[in-house]
């Protein structure tokens, strides 16, 4: 029963990430309360069950049947599953879903528009100082993210952000090694794709989820 709760809680908790990236920073996440972008009829209770409400509607909107997108419910599984590994000590411990869930959530904002509102980073990072020291890599990272705010790199300063954060909480071996794989990942995604421009943010957060797997 305990771990159905877990999956039950992060499903959630990736649901209320879905909110946050649909709405902020243009709108409120409070109100107007959940409906229908389409037909914008209120939901219902039943209809803001995590996963379970599409499914049960095949994926649309029960009053004007237009098609709902898979990724707010995408998000809420990978949550829920998150949830359920650290609950059961697999893969994950909760530090690592902390990371996991801001990744998540700078990730689509980055997919969606390549950039993501610096508040969210902010908070994120704030939360993690009372728990971790200082390292040369942080400051680092931060450096090169003022810099390239100053002078545009390929690599955005959203990046750069993201990285100090996990140079927080990770060791120099791991972080390097998300780069690594990351920068592999997207390189191949380019071949593929036949893109010169991608948002990185996404393959750095599926490093670490890899390396995460791994290490345990």
């Amino acid at each position: 029963m305990i771990p159905i709760l877990f999956f039950c809680l992060g499903a959630s908790l990736g649901s209320f990430m879905g909110v946050i990236w649909d709405r902020f920073p243009e709108n409120s996440i409070i109100w107007p309360p959940s409906h229908c972008d389409n037909c914008k009829h209120s939901l219902k209770a039943q209809q803001l069950i995590p996963i379970f409400s599409v499914l049960m509607t095949g994926f649309k909107c029960a009053f004007c049947k237009q098609r709902v997108s898979p990724i707010y419910s995408l998000i809420e599984l990978v949550m829920g599953l998150i949830f359920w590994c650290a609950q059961q000590h697999l893969f994950f411990s909760w530090i690592d879903v902390y990371m996991i869930s801001i990744s998540i959530l700078l990730s689509l904002y980055d997919m969606k528009t390549q950039s993501y509102p610096f508040i969210i980073w902010i908070f994120s990072f704030m939360v993690l100082l009372p728990f971790y020291e200082w390292n040369l890599l942080v400051f680092f990272f931060l450096m090169i993210a003022l810099l390239s705010t100053i002078w545009p790199a390929v690599i955005g300063n959203g990046d750069f952000l993201y990285l100090a954060s996990l140079a927080l909480v990770y060791d120099l071996k791991m972080t390097l090694w998300i780069i690594q794989i990351a920068s592999i990942l997207g390189l191949a995604f380019c071949l593929v794709q036949k893109k010169r421009k991608i948002p990185f943010l996404p393959f750095l957060s599926l490093a670490l989820l890899v390396l995460l797997c791994l290490k345990h």
